[in-house]
Parts: structure tokens; sequence; C-alpha cells
């Protein structure tokens, strides 16, 4: 959907990126907050499939998988993309 109705939180989110980052940078503030943030502002989110499946593994062999998949740029288009946010290619 590119209707914009998610930018005001996406601005928000990104400026709320961009001050916890420089936070880290300059100052070695931990990224946590951001995170705690975050959810108070938008909630935790609701788990997809996918993200139900990787709750099942270890946090260590969840984020190797998740970074095997990112490696592969197809993966990473459809799940980025067509799964986040919803955009799939046109069709000529």
């Amino acid at each position: 959907d590119l209707s914009g109705e998610g930018i005001g939180p996406a601005i928000r989110s990104g400026l709320l990126a961009a001050a916890a980052a420089e936070a880290f940078v300059r100052r070695h503030v931990p990224l946590e907050g951001y995170v705690r943030e975050i959810e108070t502002l938008y909630g935790r989110g609701e788990p997809g499939w996918l993200g139900r499946q990787l709750d099942r593994l270890p946090a260590g062999l969840a984020r190797l998988a998740v970074r095997a998949v990112l490696a592969l740029g197809l993966a990473r288009r459809r799940l980025v993309f067509d799964g986040i946010f919803g955009m799939k290619e046109a069709e000529s």
C-alpha cells in the first residue's frame, strides 16, 4: 500500500533511529533505549509466519538463517519489498 498513511510513524521512527545512532557513535550509548522507545510508541508488533518459525530457533541460529537468506538478492527483494512493505513488482 503506497497511500502514505504510514509516513508519519516512518519519519518519527527514522528520527529516533538517527538520534540513537548518533548517541551510540558519539557517546557509546547502548541501542537498547531505542528499542524500548519504539516498542513504547508502536508496540512489539505481531510476528508473521516467518517470525514465529524463527522464534522456535536458538537466537544465534536464527540470526545465521536470516543472514544467509538476506545474502541472496532475490530472497532479499521478495522478503523486504513483497513481504515487509507489500510492494509487488508490476507485471509487464
